[in-house]
């Protein structure tokens, strides 16, 4: 069996991680995926975070990616039903249909370039960018962050950029 496929139910996840994670209390909805807008995705959007994965092969994330996007989360004080979590690795969104759908005011790319949101013009790695009222990142994997301290210290500081305290 692998490991990829391998899905937590939200209540072992929220009894797994209840020291490091702050869960909110609607949690089964939260890592339910949500088709309301018209394109799956997990996680409630309440703040109006996209985070959008290349992860062939599965529906969103790993459990490792879903442990480290928990970690990086609560460091800059948000959850999981604050952000929307798609995996572009199947579906073509441009940036208009995904600002129609989820009005984003931060988005982070994981392992995509700008050109696959149809942006007019190529962002590079760890540069904070504005656009038209969206603040964009462009990223490594998760997984590569997670595994590569160097990797973790530029995240880190462009999280420290986007979210001010």
């Amino acid at each position: 069996m692998s490991l990829d496929k391998f899905q937590l139910n939200p209540f072992l996840i929220r009894e797994l991680y209840k020291d490091s994670w702050v869960i909110p209390d609607d949690v089964e909805t939260v890592l339910q995926p949500d088709e309301d807008s018209g394109i799956k995705h997990l996680g409630s959007n309440h703040k109006h975070i996209l985070l959008l994965l290349n992860n062939p092969g599965i529906p969103f994330l790993t459990e490792e990616d879903l442990e480290f996007t928990g970690k990086w989360l609560v460091a800059v004080n948000l959850s999981l039903a604050d952000v929307a979590i798609i995996n572009m690795a199947t579906h073509h969104y441009s940036i208009s249909e995904l600002k129609e759908a989820f009005l984003p005011e931060k988005l982070f790319l994981f392992d995509l370039d700008s050109e696959k949101i149809s942006l007019p013009f190529r962002i590079p790695v760890f540069q904070v960018q504005q656009y038209d009222e969206v603040t964009y990142l462009i990223a490594p994997s998760l997984k590569t962050i997670a595994t590569s301290n160097t990797e973790k210290k530029q995240f880190w500081n462009c999280l420290k950029n986007m979210f001010p305290k």
